[in-house]
């Protein structure tokens, strides 16, 4: 009987090591693929957001806002659909509100 160090003796060594050992150099799981979601997606791009002024002074109006985010006054339906919970109604925003601006490509 032999007592060098051959495979039997690595495989006992990893049994023996606590599993904690064996993930030391593993990065956090959310970095891995999980068994439920083998392609984990990645976070949406968070929402800009823009402080509403007096409109006196600033002309702040939700086609306005677009216009100067995106180019394109008509792209105003994307802020309010954005901020329903804060705007009741997308003729009226008041002086202090942050509204969220959504990437253009965003979809309700």
């Amino acid at each position: 009987m032999s007592h060098g160090k051959g495979p039997l003796f690595s495989i006992l060594m990893l049994l023996a090591m606590s599993p904690k050992a064996w993930t030391q150099d593993k990065p956090p799981d959310t970095a891995y693929p999980t068994r439920d979601d083998p392609h984990p997606i990645a976070a949406p791009p968070p929402f800009k957001k823009y402080k509403v002024y007096i409109w006196q002074e600033t002309g702040d109006t939700l086609w306005r806002i677009a216009q100067k985010v995106y180019g394109d006054k008509d792209k105003w339906p994307l802020i309010y659909e954005a901020n329903r919970d804060v705007l009741k109604d997308p003729h009226k925003i008041y002086p202090k509100q942050v509204l969220k601006i959504p990437p253009i490509d965003w979809q309700p």
